[in-house]
């Protein structure tokens, strides 16, 4: 006789699940504007700003978009000119299943970005390289501290708007 250990729900069984039902660019822009003199040697390796966003809305009930948007700037500090400017606007849609709705913001800017990043980092690599330069590689984010230090700043702000109203 066999015994089957179940870990995950079976297909059609409930469980806590989120779903990803669509990945896709929605905006990518790359810009090289000191172009060929960038691209020679004499340049030296740029330094690298990384910033990034997360935007979430409600597509219908319990399906969600998650966007992630990032601006990567190489700049040549010794010139103070830009190398390089990629802006990425990458989308997933995702259903949250057996998630409380308490924790579908948490899911949808932790979960989902960790979910994203690898995709992303690919984009923004590919796009250095078609761009004729060596390929950036972005180290991995810890989205669950974006999300704890925005929390506080919105928290601060409330209390700020509170003793204001006061």
């Amino acid at each position: 006789m066999t015994e089957e250990n179940k870990t995950a729900p079976a297909a059609g069984e409930e469980g806590v699940a989120i779903q990803v039902l669509a990945q896709y660019i929605k905006d990518l822009s790359f810009e090289s504007p000191n172009a060929p003199e960038s691209l020679l040697s004499n340049w030296g390796a740029p330094e690298t700003n990384v910033q990034v966003n997360i935007n979430v809305r409600k597509l219908q009930d319990n399906t969600y978009e998650t966007i992630l948007l990032f601006r990567v700037e190489a700049r040549n500090k010794e010139k103070d000119k830009a190398v390089f400017i990629t802006e990425l606007a990458y989308g997933c849609s995702v259903l949250l299943r057996g998630i409380p709705e308490e924790h579908h913001n948490q899911a949808l800017m932790v979960e989902v970005p960790k979910l994203m990043f690898p995709f992303c980092r690919e984009i923004i690599a590919s796009a250095s390289i078609q761009g004729g330069y060596p390929p950036l590689y972005m180290q991995p984010m810890n989205f669950e501290a974006i999300y704890v230090a925005e929390a506080k700043k919105q928290q601060a702000a409330k209390e700020a708007e509170t003793k204001k109203e006061a």
